[in-house]
């Protein structure tokens, strides 16, 4: 070959090989990626199509199908969607890119109108944006039934909002029914308590609520927190009830035993399923101590013998008897362990954090107005005031007390002087003041703690204005809630409290109907609603060395109230 044209053919390749290497990296620098920018997408997918259309009517579809305008998915469909009336059977949701199909499994009713409402189950599948307030609306019949009904359901006791209680209306007037049928209508309340029904068809109607633990429309746990209206509705146009329902907890049963057990060895506690009739429970062998609650619902029993192996427990109720024997828990291991544990003493002495770190202590502090209260882990035998002192610390002298016990088993005790204000108190008791059942005795106890100056203190005066022949059970609310003190008024009644800490506090009067001393719930049996809940219309701010006066007129029913 000759070498020009050599040359040339190698310049040739050069060139080649040069423009292949450009292409190279020009095609690395051409790299596709995502492009950047532009608004979040935060809307949720629209209805392009639905079968059967929306308002349809003369229609008994066995699928749903409704396509959006982008790709969507499902979340938590078993809560979300509510469908009224409701289904014996669930349906099935199945998405299909753009596609949602809701398949039924139930013959649907005649001359029905039927309303899917999603809630935000139905979402898109890349930023999950909800389909805002979704509904599918069809009907059997020739007509889309168009009433609605609206109102609210609160707590009877606290009047706090029933947030998500089913809502239901059962056609007719038994109220009952809420037991073993399905409704035919069903609605959920929202964070506000408040509830609405759509597309009802004229009628006559029961409205109840209830917390449906196991999603069945039906009042049939015990622990189903329930509400109902006393009269029945018959809706002919669109109603707004004024009045909310009252959610309350039943007594259940006529409180019969359910369950007792042996905690330690010889004590028997038991469990009823309403307030028993203490003189219908009997013992064999019989206990030296019987400790019941305040609602007669359970009741502790200690016995003489602790190496008891059972007890009888029988109770006999109206062409009823009961009888369980309870095994009785034993003692086991050393010699030590066969011992019962000692006698122990708890107090109401509240504590006060101080400090920080390694530095922290803590500082119990005595209310002026209350006693010095003592609990009990077992009941006590015997006891002995000598080997208990109260000293003020500051001058060493001993403080006078007086010692009384509070219940019949002898768990709780008070110690009831005037205190000293302002002032470090040391209470002793020394080894053996108290002797508790099976021989046990309290060890050594020492707590320091100060009670407060006078002027942490302010007082209220109160004047109750109610109806002559109704019994109220007055209770001051901290802002906690907690129930600070308590007393009766029958009509009307002129209240003082002194020596109340200052602080933020509100008034409840509770409409004692039968005057046992305590809040009654409803029934839904004889339709008997719970007593009524008021609420003073106002949260009070007590500041230390001021008195409060305040009128509270009860028949001047305030917005919290449970009256219905």
């Amino acid at each position: 070959m000759p070498e020009a044209a050599f040359q040339q053919r190698c310049l040739q390749k050069a060139r080649t090989v040069l423009w292949l290497t450009l292409v190279v990296l020009m095609g690395a620098c051409a790299e596709i990626a995502t492009p950047t920018g532009g608004p979040k997408d935060t809307e949720g997918p629209t209805v392009l199509e639905q079968r059967p259309a929306q308002a349809a009517v003369n229609v008994e579809p066995d699928k749903i199908v409704v396509t959006y305008n982008e790709f969507i998915t499902i979340k938590d469909a078993f809560n979300q969607v509510l469908i009224s009336p409701p289904l014996a059977n669930d349906p099935e949701y199945i998405v299909r890119g753009r596609r949602l199909e809701i398949r039924l499994f139930d013959t649907l009713q005649k001359n029905r109108t039927y309303r899917f409402y999603l809630g935000e189950a139905v979402r898109d599948l890349n930023e999950s944006n909800v389909v805002q307030q979704q509904e599918i609306v069809f009907s059997t019949g020739p007509t889309i039934d168009s009433l609605t009904l609206k109102g609210s359901i609160q707590d009877a006791f606290d009047a706090s909002a029933a947030e998500g209680m089913m809502v239901l209306l059962h056609a007719g007037v038994d109220l009952n029914v809420l037991r073993d049928q399905p409704p035919t209508y069903a609605t959920r309340t929202d964070k506000n308590g408040a509830f609405a029904f759509t597309y009802l068809a004229h009628g006559t109607y029961t409205l109840s609520a209830l917390e449906d633990a196991n999603f069945n429309y039906r009042y049939d746990l015990p622990n189903e927190r329930i509400a109902f209206r006393t009269e029945v509705l018959k809706l002919r146009s669109d109603t707004v009830l004024e009045e909310a329902l009252l959610r309350f907890e039943a007594d259940q049963g006529e409180g019969q035993l359910i369950k007792a057990r042996s905690p330690l060895p010889g004590q028997i506690n038991a469990t009823f399923n309403g307030i028993a009739d203490t003189a219908t429970v009997e013992w064999t062998p019989a206990p030296i101590h019987v400790l019941w609650n305040p609602r007669k619902d359970s009741v502790k029993a200690w016995f003489a013998r602790r190496d008891l192996d059972s007890v009888l427990l029988r109770q006999s109720l109206p062409d009823t008897l009961v009888e369980r024997y309870v095994a009785m828990k034993t003692a086991s291991g050393s010699a030590g362990e066969d011992a019962p544990p000692p006698l122990r003493i708890n107090t109401n002495l509240s504590p006060k954090a101080g400090g920080k770190g390694a530095e922290a202590t803590q500082e119990w502090i005595q209310e002026l107005n209350a006693p010095l209260m003592l609990r009990f882990n077992r009941p006590v035998v015997d006891w002995d005031t000598s080997r208990i002192t109260l000293i003020a610390d500051s001058s060493g002298a001993t403080h006078p007390y007086r010692f009384a016990w509070v219940n019949g088993p002898r768990t709780v005790a008070h110690m009831t002087t005037t205190w000293p204000e302002a002032t470090t108190m040391r209470w002793t008791v020394l080894p053996g003041a108290f002797t508790g059942l099976w021989e046990t005795t309290n060890d050594s106890l020492q707590r320091l703690f100060n009670t407060k100056s006078k002027d942490a203190y302010g007082a209220m005066e109160w004047t109750i204005r109610g109806d002559t022949s109704s019994l109220y059970l007055l209770e001051l609310l901290n802002s906690q809630d907690v129930v600070v003190n308590r007393t009766r008024c029958l009509g009307s009644c002129t209240w003082n409290l002194d020596r109340i800490a200052a602080g933020s506090y509100r008034m409840r009067a509770i409409v004692d109907r039968n005057q046992n001393g305590r809040w009654d719930p409803g029934a839904l049996e004889t339709r008997r609603q719970p007593e009524p809940v008021r609420y003073h219309g106002e949260t009070l701010s007590l500041r230390a060395n001021w008195t409060l006066e305040n009128i509270w007129d009860i028949n001047n029913v305030q917005k919290a109230d449970n009256q219905p």
